[in-house]
């Protein structure tokens, strides 16, 4: 069963969402929604350049510590975990390993 972490995530386009994030084997799983909508949405690992933590400021979600999502082809995604000290970090780490076994 994949690990599964509360986050909230921002679309290139503005909207941000509250939901989950699970790493599946071949691809990362956001599900959650809007006060308006909501929606699942796969990112294979194949189209993850780079991952990275933001820079203070604009970079970041509500102030919190996020992690930029930077793809090969599309739009970066922003990520803040939700209420579990450490979860970002491992997040990070899941997706530099999963980024360097497709390099």
């Amino acid at each position: 069963m994949p690990r599964s972490y509360a986050i909230t995530w921002r679309e290139a386009c503005g909207l941000q969402y509250s939901g989950r994030l699970e790493l599946e084997p071949d691809h990362i799983r956001l599900e959650g929604g809007t006060s308006a909508a909501g929606g699942a949405r796969h990112v294979p690992y194949s189209d993850i350049g780079r991952v990275r933590m933001a820079r203070a400021g604009a970079e970041r979600l509500d102030e919190r510590q996020t992690l930029i999502v930077e793809r090969v082809e599309g739009d970066d995604l922003r990520i803040a975990a939700v209420g579990e000290p450490g979860a970002l970090t491992e997040i990070a780490e899941r997706l530099a390993r999963q980024a360097s076994r497709r390099a």
